[in-house]
């Protein structure tokens, strides 16, 4: 029960960007859960009758994503990241103008396609940038930092079904395309705080250029002291010493830039298995309030209560495998959610649909399993960025928003097969995926620092308790 107030006490002795970072978290991802998510796809269904075309708008949603984050990744390795997102803000302005439009003057599906794709631009091209200057204000192994964020991600997707609630209760608890499309203009609405706070991040308040402040300032003073070591005086020589020694310090504080062997190993498997598994996560993700509209006839107030209770159920999860990463390893935990993630959604494939205590028991099934696919996702960003020095987040981030391209793009495939094969053996084929998606982490036990295969020949970076700093894992 303290691990909330402990979260608030991190959250008031974050920096600037840091707080920045999670409250427009809170309201971006809010909006976007009301904007883009399970209303949007019934609203698609329900003016085209088709599940493929609901598949097709999230495939063109996430190759615009995609589009966006590469230049975008490149762009925030090379200028000013705080410049990067308020560009990023005008263009979701205009992305968030054109999809109301869309809305309000009742346009075709065709015009819906376009206004999708805008905000699929919007998101590639803010994500690289912001992830990696987050990323340049935490600490070395503050993986509390990137769970802090996930929390607030996941409550946030929980606050938009919940207002997506109280609009169908006053609208009417009927799926007609516009009550929903009522509800998505509520989601735009939201979308104008998070466009503001993009224009007030700074990238001078982050670690990186406090850093290189602080090193040319220990640079001067050892070319200061040097200058006095001619002299005979013992004291002299000593605070040489203890400079000369800090800088080393403070050097190995960060991966080495140039990517060597094994750091890079680690970012590329992680981004290899992350790919796939999205690729295996968006063949169902998009389609799991379809699933229980069409197979279990829930009506819309159920499905948005249900979207309610989903984020919770991952908040929770990441809050438990916060401290139990401490004891067995981040690795270890990711390893052991996404394990659960795969029974659990095999066992849904195997659950009829038809009876009202059936469609409980599923509903038990989908929030466990959402639990356990999306707790560990924190940890495993840190553990990332641990091992990615500051110049190259951009790309690095960027990658990350291909992984999510890969979850938008592989929702056509997901809408075709669930229209020829089923819901059912469609999660029988998303959690083949997913078992090839765990395989890259499984080498990974012997590259990371906790990990239970850890081979010491491989250790490339300062270990933190020799420094007398604190352990890697918090």
């Amino acid at each position: 029960m303290g691990s909330f107030p402990r979260l608030f006490q991190l959250f008031q002795q974050s920096s600037h960007n840091v707080k920045l970072a999670l409250i427009w978290s809170l309201f971006e991802t809010g909006s976007a859960s009301v904007r883009s998510g399970a209303i949007l796809s019934a609203y698609i269904y329900l003016c085209t009758g088709s599940n493929s075309t609901v598949g097709y708008v999230q495939g063109i949603t996430g190759i615009a994503q995609m589009m966006a984050a590469l230049p975008a990744g490149w762009m925030a390795d090379k200028y000013r990241r705080d410049y990067i997102l308020k560009g990023a803000a005008a263009l979701g302005a205009i992305a968030g103008a054109s999809l109301a439009v869309t809305l309000l003057y009742k346009l075709p599906v065709n015009v819906l396609f376009g206004a999708c794709a805008l905000l699929g631009t919007y998101t590639g091209f803010n994500n690289a940038p912001l992830e990696a200057l987050f990323a340049d204000c935490i600490p070395r192994g503050k993986s509390s930092s990137y769970t802090i964020k996930a929390i607030v991600n996941s409550m946030a997707s929980g606050l938009g079904p919940l207002v997506s609630v109280v609009l169908f209760a006053i609208l009417g608890n009927r799926w007609e395309a516009s009550t929903c499309r009522y509800v998505l203009l509520a989601g735009l609405v939201f979308m104008i705080i998070p466009l503001a706070i993009m224009c007030f991040f700074n990238d001078d308040a982050s670690l990186g250029h406090q850093h290189a402040s602080s090193s040319s300032m220990v640079s001067n003073a050892s070319e200061g002291l040097l200058e006095q070591a001619h002299e005979p005086e013992e004291g002299v020589l000593r605070t040489d010493k203890d400079v000369v020694s800090k800088a080393l310090q403070a050097s190995s504080a960060e991966p080495s830039a140039s990517l060597q062997l094994p750091i890079i190993t680690i970012p590329i498997l992680i981004t290899t298995s992350d790919f796939v598994g999205a690729l295996a996560a968006g063949m169902t993700i998009k389609f799991f309030a379809l699933f229980f509209i069409q197979m279990c006839a829930m009506q819309p107030l159920y499905v948005s209560l249900l979207a309610v209770f989903t984020p919770l159920g991952v908040s929770i999860a990441a809050l438990l495998g916060q401290p139990l990463s401490k004891r067995i390893g981040r690795l270890q935990v990711n390893l052991l959610s996404r394990l659960l993630d795969m029974l659990l959604l095999c066992s849904m494939a195997y659950v009829p649909p038809g009876t009202d205590w059936h469609r409980e028991i599923l509903v038990g099934l989908h929030l466990t399993r959402t639990a356990f696919a999306n707790c560990g996702r924190p940890l495993m960003k840190s553990l990332m960025m641990d091992n990615v020095p500051s110049r190259h987040r951009g790309k690095f981030n960027a990658l990350d928003s291909v992984r999510t391209f890969s979850w938008s793009g592989s929702a056509a495939a997901g809408g075709l097969l669930i229209e020829h094969c089923g819901y059912q053996n469609t999660f029988l084929i998303t959690a083949a995926l997913k078992l090839i998606a765990y395989l890259p982490l499984i080498p990974l036990l012997a590259f990371v620092d906790d990990g239970m295969c850890r081979m010491p020949c491989w250790r490339t970076q300062a270990t933190p308790e020799a420094d007398g700093e604190e352990p890697l894992l918090v």
